[in-house]
């Protein structure tokens, strides 16, 4: 599964907070041994054959609406054990308590690229967001 990943707030400057929308750096990402940056086609992208890969993002104050994007290339799916391709958004409060979550993208086979994004409202006892 190959993933590149790009969000901004929904406030009156945009913030992207996936260096430069491409992957360039890992820094930021929590990822599994089974997955790596890579270039693919001429993309920065995260591949990753098992496990999850993710991003926190830490709530600022204001923060109402938020929008993420992802551009997801599927080369293939273990469908064995029913495995999927996903895309998430999981809010999480001060106690690390998940607060919410929504997987809004599920994908069982493989898959040219493809956009797909989600508006959603920042719970109000969020501490901080996981893009997964």
């Amino acid at each position: 599964m190959l993933l590149a990943i790009a969000l901004a707030a929904a406030v009156a400057q945009p913030v992207s907070f996936v260096r430069n929308g491409g992957l360039d750096s890992p820094r930021s990402w929590h990822l599994p041994p089974a997955a790596s940056i890579v270039n693919f086609n001429g993309r920065t992208c995260l591949r990753v054959h098992a496990g999850i890969a993710w991003q926190d993002i830490w709530v600022r104050p204001g923060w109402k609406r938020m929008s993420v994007a992802v551009d997801i290339c599927v080369e293939q799916i273990d469908r064995r054990e029913g495995g999927f391709a996903f895309a998430a958004v999981y809010q999480y409060d001060k106690a690390t308590n998940l607060v919410t979550f929504r997987d809004f993208v599920q994908l069982r086979d493989r898959t040219a690229w493809k956009r797909y994004t989600w508006t959603f409202d920042v719970a109000p006892t969020a501490a901080y967001i996981s893009l997964r």
